[in-house]
């Protein structure tokens, strides 16, 4: 049975343990890219690459391990982008081949020799614009979004062994997906009924509550889920993210750490709580998170890194604006990332 899962809006959870990977030491911000996205790639080029590459990520499994998956997301990027470098370097070519042939057959004509090329070299540039497909997939592509948001872990009492139990709770799932955010509430709870101990289902309660801009029924829902299953990632998650949209930042941030002692190598508690700091004013913590959460995404290959890196531009940008740049760099000093000249 598969559950599905969209960042903090939790859409689908898989029975799959999680494994992080290191693989990066120093991570490169080039200060010109941290103020805004490259401006060498043609949007058009952009688009067509993801356009295919989103495509190539409906073969990939949700139910793969988390780094594997991670693994998948980069082939399908670089072999559209390797796809429709081809294509265009193909089409080039063969205008060329057509324009040399018009005026071949024009000399002829005119009784004149002419030598046309014969061998056109195709260039291919391996990762051309990635950073940038991969940014446009992570906002416009909803398979991106939903391979990205997978939570891959499950305890034993996340789900339930009851029949019409889960036939309920899928029965909600269907009406959340369809945005009936109340009616998928009252089916969650049907399903809680039959189980009183399944956590999915209060989370889901909890969830659409949220959606309804009614966080403290979201909070009270999270709450129930906790006490059957007290390490359960998704309330811990969601509980932060209730209290500030509730603009209660000091228990937001009590949630965050929550989140952070029970999953230290989760990035996504560092990412939410460098984001509350900043809303606070706070840029010292929001950068000591911020950019912990993007060497952390960077280590697993996370696309996420794109959201943390977006954050991180913010903050430079406003810190320069403030003329207090010595404290960014103070930070990437301390995370071990080298800014670029």
């Amino acid at each position: 049975m598969k559950y599905f899962q969209i960042r903090n809006v939790v859409l689908e959870d898989l029975e799959v343990q999680e494994q992080n990977r290191r693989l990066m030491r120093i991570i490169k911000i080039l200060p010109f890219y941290l103020l805004s996205v490259s401006a060498i790639a043609q949007s058009s080029d952009i688009e067509a690459v993801s356009e295919k590459a989103c495509s190539c990520l409906d073969e990939v499994s949700q139910g793969l391990v988390q780094t594997k998956m991670y693994e998948e997301i980069k082939t399908c990027i670089e072999s559209s982008i390797t796809s429709e470098q081809l294509l265009s370097k193909l089409l080039g070519a063969y205008d060329e081949i057509k324009k040399d042939s018009v005026a071949e057959a024009n000399s002829l004509i005119a009784g004149d020799t002419v030598t046309t090329p014969k061998n056109i070299n195709i260039t291919i540039v391996m990762g051309l614009d990635y950073e940038e497909v991969e940014e446009h997939l992570l906002r416009n592509c909803s398979r991106m979004q939903q391979l990205m948001t997978t939570d891959n872990r499950q305890s034993e009492v996340s789900v339930s062994d009851k029949k019409v139990a889960l036939r309920l709770y899928e029965e909600g799932m269907e009406v959340y997906r369809a945005k009936d955010f109340k009616g998928a509430a009252a089916k969650f709870k049907k399903a809680i009924k039959k189980d009183r101990n399944f956590a999915y289902a209060y989370d889901m309660v909890g969830i659409s509550y949220r959606r309804l801009d009614d966080y403290k029924n979201a909070l009270k829902y999270y709450d129930k889920s906790l006490k059957i299953d007290p390490e359960g990632r998704m309330p811990l998650m969601n509980k932060p993210i209730a209290y500030a949209l509730m603009k209660d930042y000091e228990k937001s941030i009590e949630g965050y750490l929550k989140f952070i002692e029970i999953f230290p190598d989760d990035p996504e508690g560092f990412y939410g709580i460098g984001r509350i700091y900043h809303a606070l004013g706070d840029y010292e913590n929001a950068l000591d998170n911020m950019m912990k959460s993007y060497v952390m995404y960077n280590e697993i290959e996370s696309p996420y890194a794109r959201d943390a890196e977006s954050n991180l531009s913010l903050f430079y940008k406003e810190l320069k604006e403030k003329d207090q740049l010595e404290l960014f760099t103070k930070m990437a000093k301390k995370h071990k990332i080298e800014l670029g000249e």
